[in-house]
């Protein structure tokens, strides 16, 4: 039901064409975390700018035994589309927003995957192959979903509101 009212998102140029993977099997989402954690190796070994917080993420995730990768996620979503542009990735984000929205009415919890989704979109074969991304497919989403373990009454805090009108 989430996905369906995702699909509903607005696309660029009306593009349409969001492609959806839902992993369930635990033992599959521990080897994509842990597929994660090579390619932020391996950004590590290579200096990328992102070095210094992976090793953190890293040290936490090895070391310590947290999953901050897929932070126990029962299920992960991953979108596709056949382009890895801007578009693909905004249509992504939009898709997301619309689902993110519509999973607490069905008492659902989602978050974007981060580390899953950056791996993702860099291409990171091990990851790929791990996925069964079909050939031309790109991915360009990747959102966690679960029960949440708090239901929360009221919003949280949010900055005041900043316009300046012309």
């Amino acid at each position: 039901r989430m996905l369906d009212v995702a699909r509903y998102a607005p696309t660029a140029g009306n593009s349409q064409g969001m492609y959806y993977i839902v992993i369930r099997d635990k033992e599959q989402i521990r080897a994509i975390a842990d597929a994660v954690a090579n390619w932020m190796e391996a950004e590590v070994a290579a200096g990328t700018e992102n070095k210094r917080y992976f090793q953190v993420v890293l040290r936490a995730y090895r070391e310590r035994g947290q999953d901050i990768i897929a932070r126990n996620a029962p299920c992960l979503i991953f979108a596709l589309a056949r382009r890895l542009n801007i578009t693909g990735v905004s249509n992504a984000e939009q898709s997301w927003a619309y689902a993110e929205l519509f999973a607490p009415t069905i008492g659902l919890g989602t978050t974007i995957a981060g580390f899953i989704q950056s791996c993702g979109i860099a291409g990171y074969q091990p990851l790929l192959d791990l996925i069964a991304v079909p050939p031309k497919h790109k991915i360009v989403g990747t959102l966690m979903v679960g029960y949440p373990k708090y239901k929360y009454q009221r919003m949280p805090e949010r900055q005041h509101l900043k316009v300046d009108f012309r």
